[in-house]
């Protein structure tokens, strides 16, 4: 018995962590809580090998962890600008990965290329880190 439990262990796969993020906050509909939002960012963040808490923190300074912010051409969580479809084609494996939507007020494709795009550094939000 023992044995048996233990194959099953065994050939049972580890779950992919990255996964888990897949199915947060999924698009930017009115109404989502700041507490949804943080987790999205601390989950992906977390996942991509950036910090969580400076990932939460500059968008509490962009946008205040709201979805649909819009300052003159910078939008969403991350406030992206003319730079979003340039950002979104350079990270074509990540966006596969999570099955992220084309869409810079998706919260979760907000936040995945942002982030994926501050592993190099947060210059874009040089103004939001301390």
């Amino acid at each position: 018995m023992t044995a048996v439990l233990v194959a099953a262990l065994i050939l049972i796969p580890a779950p992919d962590r990255a996964d888990e993020c897949r199915y947060m906050t999924a698009d930017g509909r009115p109404g989502y809580r700041d507490g949804e939002v943080a987790k999205t960012i601390r989950c992906v963040a977390d996942r991509l090998g950036v910090s969580p808490t400076v990932a939460v923190d500059v968008a509490e300074c962009e946008s205040h962890l709201y979805p649909r912010a819009r300052n003159g051409p910078y939008r969403g969580v991350y406030q992206i600008g003319p730079v979003w479809d340039a950002w979104w084609r350079s990270f074509t494996d990540l966006r596969r990965f999570l099955d992220l939507r084309p869409s810079v007020w998706n919260v979760r494709s907000n936040v995945a290329i942002a982030i994926a795009r501050a592993r190099g550094g947060w210059s874009p939000w040089s103004g939001c880190v301390a």
